[in-house]
């Protein structure tokens, strides 16, 4: 690439770094508080990158506020409340949530709907999804929202930048000033001056060779708050859906599988070659209706220990309902559950469910941890916020179904309110940027051309994606944790080594991926060496050499954070506000 560079500049009051549900969410909010606001995007536009529009999914709201607030007779039940999705929230997480997050998620979830509905989304129905206690699932079609979002943004004043690739903060004296990265089709690198800055750039899923997320999901924001000193928690408890196609190549990720038998609305059997139901082992009550985590870790016990299908899944299958009963549920399901999934009929690549099973594999879904934030999106740098999935502590151990909808659109919108607040009470405010950051931060993004390496690009990235399932994935214990971080250590060295060919300018892909993979490796380093030292299993981390769940020494989360060159760990109480953790621990078996 030539050594000559460019670099474009902004100046706002607020950046948006992301701009699917939480980043947009945040900024139709901000627009009501005149403030200039600039939304930069990885994508060629609004609803074209990120997992929102991969969502085809639910929306997670109380059951008592669809019935009574919002006049959703059918499918729900008057009984529940939000005292119940509070405990649900917590089960699912193993207890590990911050409290104070979790009450106010379940708190502001049905005035966040409702926002929605008056922006004119059209829910499809109400189910129960696997985890809940009652039904919540709303199901919604996320190119609908899609559509909704951009019509919103665009009665706004909100500046929108494509394809920017956002990679660094800029930052001194712990202040936040900005953000850096790289303009795609120019070629230029860019900074963006701001009073504040919100990551809402989504989880790391391209982190693992079998994902559900789109390309573009990195973990960049959990990356850069890492490398800025900003503290990271429960990185150990990346997710892992079960059920996703392992093959044809074309639809690798796809959850069509999961939602045959474990989404919670189609009750299909999952079978290891042997045709036993092999989740009789793991939770003879649920099934396949079972927690997210648990199917997660039997589906890859199957596959580890020999007993999967020809293409390395299990299998799923309809065949013991009635014929007319399968060929009634492909025409009561929403177009958008398989008929329509991204644009592309997945019934296309099922084979004939009367007769046949599908095979199913794990595929990385969701991270539950990130970035560590209080109940206002703010974290412990000043000027820096962050909502979505980026974040750590609503979730703890494992995600229910729904919530990760209810997230974007909570969590987004309770961002926009502190920074305009604290804007107004001038507690954040622009600082300069530091102009050898910036010079540091451009020699570290060419270093790929300057170095005398020998090693590919793509090379390197394949084999820290390969560390990464086979070493930080499902199913983990000491020997294979302990060999990931070794590699982790050769892997570090290796990208120092890599010398870029690609000099193009304009979006060079090669350029790009090398800058990314610079992420995947700080996100590999946080999950290794958190998972490594929580000696137990609790939710989506399950160690096969501490298959139990210890709360007298592990009733705790781990806080990151990478200083001087090195990682730091310290464990934390999670922060209770309702129940004591001795009382949660008696009362729910924990």
């Amino acid at each position: 690439m030539d050594s000559k560079y460019t670099i474009e500049t902004y100046k706002t009051d607020v950046v948006i770094v992301g701009s699917e549900g939480a980043g947009a969410t945040a900024a139709i909010e901000l627009a009501k508080h005149n403030l200039d606001v600039i939304i930069v995007t990885k994508g060629n536009g609004v609803g074209r990158s990120g997992a929102t529009i991969t969502g085809e999914a639910d929306l997670a709201v109380d059951s008592n506020s669809l019935y009574h607030r919002f006049n959703m007779k059918v499918g729900t039940d008057p009984e529940d409340s939000k005292e119940n999705f509070f405990h649900d929230i917590l089960a699912g997480g193993k207890y590990v949530n911050q409290q104070d997050i979790v009450q106010a998620h379940v708190e502001d979830a049905p005035d966040r709907f409702a926002d929605l509905l008056e922006w004119g989304l059209k829910p499809l129905f109400v189910t129960k999804m696997s985890g809940h206690s009652y039904p919540r699932g709303v199901i919604v079609s996320a190119p609908e929202m899609i559509r909704i979002y951009r019509k919103k943004l665009k009665e706004t004043k909100t500046k929108v930048l494509n394809n920017i690739f956002i990679h660094e903060l800029l930052y001194q004296n712990g202040v936040c000033s900005g953000v850096f990265g790289l303009n795609m089709v120019s070629g230029n690198f860019i900074t963006i001056e701001a009073k504040a800055v919100l990551l809402a750039t989504g989880g790391g899923m391209r982190l693992y060779p079998i994902t559900t997320a789109p390309e573009e999901l990195t973990g960049d924001g959990t990356a850069m708050a890492f490398r800025a000193v900003v503290e990271l928690m429960d990185m150990e408890f990346p997710m892992f859906l079960p059920g996703c196609f392992p093959w044809p190549e074309a639809v690798k990720g796809v959850n069509t599988p999961f939602k045959l038998a474990s989404a919670g609305m189609i009750s299909g059997h999952m079978l290891n070659k042997h045709g036993e139901r092999f989740m009789a082992k793991w939770d003879p009550i649920k099934m396949e209706k079972s927690t997210r985590d648990i199917t997660a870790v039997a589906m890859w016990t199957e596959i580890m220990e020999n007993r999967g299908g020809p293409h390395g899944g299990v299998f799923v299958s309809l065949k013991h309902l009635p014929d007319n009963v399968i060929d009634y549920i492909m025409e009561w399901l929403p177009p958008s559950y398989l008929k329509k999934y991204g644009g592309f009929d997945m019934s296309k690549f099922l084979p004939d469910l009367k007769r046949d099973a599908v095979e199913s594999v794990p595929a990385s879904h969701f991270f539950n941890g990130g970035i560590k934030i209080d109940i206002w999106c703010r974290t412990n740098m000043s000027g820096l916020y962050a909502a979505g999935e980026v974040t750590a502590g609503l979730h703890g151990a494992n995600r229910l179904s729904g919530n990760a909808f209810t997230d974007m659109i909570v969590w987004g919108h309770r961002a926009a309110q502190a920074i305009a607040e604290d804007i107004k009470k001038g507690e954040i405010y622009q600082t300069p940027l530091d102009k050898k950051q910036v010079e540091y931060y451009v020699t570290e993004a060419l270093a790929g051309y300057s170095q005398q390496g020998d090693e590919k690009m793509q090379s390197v990235r394949d084999d820290v994606q390969d560390t990464a399932w086979k070493h930080a994935g499902i199913v983990r214990d000491d020997s294979l944790l302990k060999e990931g971080l070794d590699k982790l250590q050769n892997l570090k060295e290796r990208y120092k080594r890599i010398r870029l060919t690609c000099n193009e300018k304009k979006y060079n892909k090669e350029f790009i991926r090398y800058l990314e993979t610079k992420n995947m490796i700080a996100n590999l380093e946080c999950i290794l060496v958190a998972a490594e030292n929580r000696h137990e299993s609790r939710g989506s981390h399950y160690r096969k050499d501490f298959p139990n769940t210890d709360n007298i020494k592990w009733f705790k989360n781990q806080v990151i954070i990478f200083k001087d060159g090195e990682v730091e760990l310290k464990l934390e109480d999670p922060v209770v506000t309702t129940e004591e953790p001795d009382r949660i621990i008696e009362k729910y078996g924990y």
